[in-house]
């Protein structure tokens, strides 16, 4: 067995379990809020360090929701543990 086709398995399972779309989704959703915060902190006459708040919850998030998605799946019942591929 090659090195190869244990990456192949492991980033086929990535996809089935959906953790780049997460991701992708997460990277957009996180970029539109720092750039809304970039906005509004000034305008509202808020501290500076509330734009680093911001984006360090957002860069923390981003390893959370990575895991979340492998973990479990949204079904029509809620978030179910993710089965393992046959």
């Amino acid at each position: 067995m090659s090195n190869s086709s244990g990456y192949q398995r492991f980033f086929a399972e990535l996809k089935r379990r959906h953790v780049f779309r997460i991701a992708a989704v997460y990277g957009g959703v996180g970029f539109v809020i720092v750039q809304a915060a970039d906005v509004f902190i000034p305008a509202l006459h808020l501290p500076p360090w509330i734009m680093s708040a911001v984006a360090f919850l957002v860069i923390l998030g981003f390893p959370i929701a990575v895991l979340i998605a492998w973990a479990f799946e949204l079904t029509p019942e809620g978030l179910k543990k993710t089965e393992d591929a046959t």
